[in-house]
């Protein structure tokens, strides 16, 4: 794995939707690349507000900062790990993002 890892945030229900401490709802992810974050986040529903809106989030985002620190909180001592499998597309299931789309 490497050092440097690159951060985008998939909203589930739009940008503009928080949980009761502000937080946004939605899938933290890592890439090992900047190109390949933001071609990703280019994948993602255009419209901001909406599900499915992704972004580039920088790793002193206060947000992640306080995500990072619950998965720590909750046993999850390669939390870089778990976020870097949580944008894999898996090739079995072409259809996983279609949800998003």
């Amino acid at each position: 794995m490497k050092d440097r890892l690159y951060y985008s945030l998939s909203h589930h229900y739009g940008g503009t939707t928080v949980d009761r401490d502000a937080d946004p709802i939605g899938t933290y992810v890592a890439f090992d690349s900047a190109s390949e974050r933001d071609e990703w986040v280019s994948q993602g529903n255009p419209y901001f507000t909406r599900g499915g809106a992704r972004e580039a989030v920088t790793a002193d985002d206060k947000h992640f900062r306080r995500y990072v620190r619950r998965l720590i909180a909750a046993g999850c001592p390669d939390w870089r790990a778990e976020l870097l499998a949580n944008g894999r597309p898996d090739p079995r299931n072409p259809d996983q993002d279609a949800y998003w789309a």
